[in-house]
């Protein structure tokens, strides 16, 4: 069997509304078809949407694979 390789680019933006800047980090690799895989309870609470919206702001189409086994979380309402 032949070894492979794989790049895992190591880019971490912290602090408020880092996860806007998710178009431009992608641009500055050269990506242009990102797959966002998740599971249905970040794709049923909007964390998704929120990503494909920042994708779009900078012209970046992403496709969802959201047929993942969740770790187990609930939300908890306060009260």
């Amino acid at each position: 069997m032949a070894a492979a390789s794989i790049a895992l680019p190591r880019i971490m933006r912290v602090g408020g509304g880092a996860s806007q800047e998710i178009g431009a980090v992608l641009q500055g690799l050269g990506l242009q078809r990102p797959l966002i895989v998740t599971d249905n309870f970040l794709l049923n609470h909007g964390q998704v949407d929120r990503f494909k919206t920042a994708l779009e702001s900078s012209g970046i189409t992403a496709a969802v694979f959201s047929d993942t086994v969740s770790y187990g979380f609930r939300l908890i309402r306060p009260g």
